[in-house]
C-alpha cells in the first residue's frame, strides 16, 4: 500500500494552543497507556479535525476523486448543515456527490446517521446503489479512485455478504465508527419518527 502524503497545513490556527492549555483525558484502566500510545492517538484526532474542517481535502486525497467547481461548491456547503436542498440541472452528478458527503461524513463523525429520502423509493435505491458501486470501485468513469479506506470501514455480518443490506424495507449498511445510512423506500411521512 502506498504511504498518504498529508498536507504539510495540518495545524489549524484556531487549535494551536489547545492540547497544550487542556491536555487529553485519558481514562484510568489497570493496564496504562504508554506516553508513545498517546502521542499516536493525539496525532490521529488532530487528523481527524483537519480533514472535519477539510472535507475536500479528504475527498482528494482518501478516496482519490476529483470533484467539478459545482460539486466542490455543493460539499462545502452542504457539509455543515443539518438540511440540504441541491437544485442542479440533469447531469451534473447530484447523487455522486450527495453519496460521497456521506461516504466522508461516515467516515470522519462517530454515530452519523443518514437517511435517503426521496420521491420515489427507486430514487432512493439508485442514490444508495451509486455509494457501493463507489465503495467497490465499480464505476468506470471514476478512473484511479478508490472506495477501499470506506469499504473497509463498513461492518460486515456475516461472511457471506459486504456489509451492504438489500432489505425491502430499506438498504442499509453501518461502520465501525457508529454511523449509519438506510434508505427509505416507501411512503416517507408514514416512516417519520420511527428508527
Amino acid at each position: 500500500m502506498s504511504k498518504i502524503l498529508l498536507p504539510s497545513d495540518m495545524d489549524l490556527p484556531y487549535d494551536k494552543d489547545f492540547y497544550q492549555d487542556y491536555g487529553i483525558f485519558v481514562k484510568p484502566i489497570n493496564y496504562p497507556m504508554s506516553t508513545r500510545k498517546i502521542e499516536a492517538l493525539l496525532e490521529i484526532s488532530k487528523m481527524q479535525k483537519y480533514f472535519q474542517c477539510n472535507p475536500l481535502k479528504w475527498i482528494d486525497l482518501m478516496y482519490n476523486i476529483e470533484m467539478l467547481d459545482c460539486q466542490a461548491l455543493i460539499i462545502q456547503r452542504a457539509w455543515n448543515c443539518p438540511n440540504v436542498l441541491v437544485t442542479a440541472s440533469r447531469g451534473i452528478g447530484k447523487s455522486t456527490t450527495i453519496d460521497v458527503i456521506l461516504m466522508s461524513k461516515d467516515s470522519l463523525f462517530c454515530n452519523y446517521w443518514c437517511y435517503i429520502a426521496s420521491g420515489s423509493g427507486d430514487q432512493a435505491q439508485q442514490t444508495f446503489m451509486t455509494l457501493e458501486k463507489l465503495a467497490n470501485d465499480n464505476i468506470d468513469e471514476m478512473q484511479g479512485s478508490t472506495g477501499k479506506l470506506f469499504k473497509d470501514e463498513i461492518v460486515i455480518p456475516n461472511a457471506s455478504g459486504d456489509g451492504f443490506s438489500h432489505n425491502p424495507n430499506g438498504f442499509t449498511y453501518s461502520t465501525y465508527n457508529g454511523s449509519t445510512t438506510k434508505t427509505l423506500n416507501s411512503n416517507i411521512d408514514a416512516k417519520r419518527g420511527r428508527p
